[in-house]
């Protein structure tokens, strides 16, 4: 099944499950939110086991002989992931996405930024080129390969998530049955919305590439203009890596979404210069 198919397929599925449970006023609103997103299912191996060149997170990352690592205060920053486009366009059904090259994730792990302040910008970087050659390379001033390794395969999934629910709830507020806050919501009403999420809410982690925030997608777009210009229409999801116990299996520490959103007109120039990071804790029912 290609990835088009498969895609019409989990679509088809969720918009039968939204007709099914969801408030009939809110049916269209919900199918308007079904993204499609690449989600990344990881595999934890070792380094030495990767492919120069793969896409994967953690370890040491693949860069051409030119590559300069970026630091924050004199400091390296900590590798985070690199993506290999060319392994990821057959998913990327919108064509959002560079054909070919590297993307590069760097951020700092001593001390994590949260994204909600502009003067945060310079700890984390996402480096973009299309070498013709790569070479393993370590963090410099690490005598050894830092972190246990993930390489992690793609597949597709309609992004109709917890925070579309949230906005929903908001844009239904006038009707005195939904609430603006989603906390203080009617939870009989949001049980009969609930099942719509079971397609893409799994037990399994939820890293992504495209779609929507899994969390707090008004707030952490209220960031990036707040950071980085634009306006809230302009910001769209690049990656999104979930971290933390059985979830995530990533090289750093906490329980949270690592979001990395660019401005679509800076996706489509291939200038990475202006991403930025939100990092936002996961819900409290997830351990």
């Amino acid at each position: 099944m290609t990835p088009n198919e498969l895609y019409a397929e989990r679509r088809a599925e969720a918009i039968e499950r939204i007709r099914t449970h969801a408030p009939a006023r809110l049916q269209d609103t919900l199918i308007n939110f079904l993204r499609p997103a690449i989600a990344l299912s990881a595999t934890r191996v070792n380094d030495s086991e990767i492919t120069v060149g793969a896409s994967k997170f953690g370890g040491s990352p693949d860069v051409p002989a030119h590559f300069e690592w970026p630091t924050w205060n004199d400091t390296p920053l900590g590798f985070l992931a690199q993506i290999n486009l060319e392994e990821v366009a057959p998913f990327d059904l919108e064509n959002k996405l560079p054909k070919a090259g590297m993307l590069w994730f760097f951020v700092d792990f001593e001390d994590m930024p949260e994204g909600d302040h502009p003067d945060q910008k310079m700890r984390w970087r996402v480096s973009y080129f299309r070498p013709s050659e790569l070479a393993r390379r370590m963090r410099p001033e690490a005598e050894t390969d830092e972190n246990t390794e993930s390489i992690f395969d793609f597949k597709i999934e309609p992004a109709l998530i917890q925070g579309d629910l949230e906005l929903i709830f908001d844009i239904s507020s006038s009707d005195d049955n939904w609430l603006n806050n989603v906390e203080d919501m009617d939870y009989e009403i949001y049980e009969s919305v609930a099942p719509t999420l079971e397609l893409c809410k799994r037990s399994p982690p939820i890293h992504r590439l495209l779609g929507r925030h899994e969390e707090a997608e008004e707030e952490i777009k209220v960031d990036c203009i707040r950071g980085s210009g634009g306006n809230e229409e302009d910001w769209i999801l690049l990656l999104q890596i979930q971290t933390g116990g059985n979830y995530g299996g990533m090289p750093v520490p906490g329980q949270d979404y690592l979001s990395f959103s660019i401005k679509s007109q800076d996706l489509m120039a291939t200038d990475f210069s202006n991403v930025w990071f939100s990092r936002w804790p996961l819900p409290n029912f997830i351990d």
